[in-house]
């Protein structure tokens, strides 16, 4: 596998990901009772495979309904250290909402902190504006940062050139 600094984090990544967006046996977010133990089975396939490729990049967030708990499961079996996780939570009016989001992706991931949150979703100056106004959702995140929970802070987007640009 290659791997490469991402950004200025010093992080290597491989060039490869783990992407989780479907991985997820649902959309909404549901207890792991309720997912199938084949469905499981299948990720946790996919996760070893990744692995011995030399993928160590696993990405996720709050919006991909199942995905955080299922991983938080099959990552249970790996080191923490082994691995760069990252996971996205969109940006809110409310900033403690933006908190009260990210603190549940830590416990549907069964850990104690991420290598990179990115503010997920900034596709418009509204987001944009929850996200960096003073006291906004990059505050918040600064904050989980400080409390050791956050290591990295990016964003993510689909938005228009001049919001991404901005942003």
């Amino acid at each position: 596998m290659i791997y490469r600094q991402f950004g200025k984090t010093g992080l290597q990544m491989s060039v490869l990901t783990f992407g989780a967006m479907r991985s997820m046996q649902t959309w909404n977010n549901r207890e792991l009772i309720h997912i199938p133990e084949q469905s499981q089975l299948n990720l946790e396939a996919i996760l070893e495979k990744a692995f011995s490729h030399g993928i160590n990049h696993i990405e996720t967030a709050h919006g991909y309904g199942s995905s955080e708990q299922q991983l938080g499961l099959a990552l249970s079996k790996h080191k923490r250290k082994d691995y760069l996780l990252q996971t996205k939570v969109s940006p809110y009016e409310d900033p403690e909402q933006f908190r009260h989001r990210f603190l549940d992706s830590l416990r549907l991931l069964k850990t104690e902190y991420v290598d990179m949150l990115a503010i997920h979703g900034i596709n418009n100056f509204k987001s944009l504006w929850h996200s960096c106004r003073k006291g906004g959702c990059l505050e918040m995140a600064r904050k989980l940062q400080k409390e050791g929970r956050v290591n990295h802070i990016g964003f993510s987007g689909h938005g228009p050139c001049d919001v991404i640009m901005e942003a």
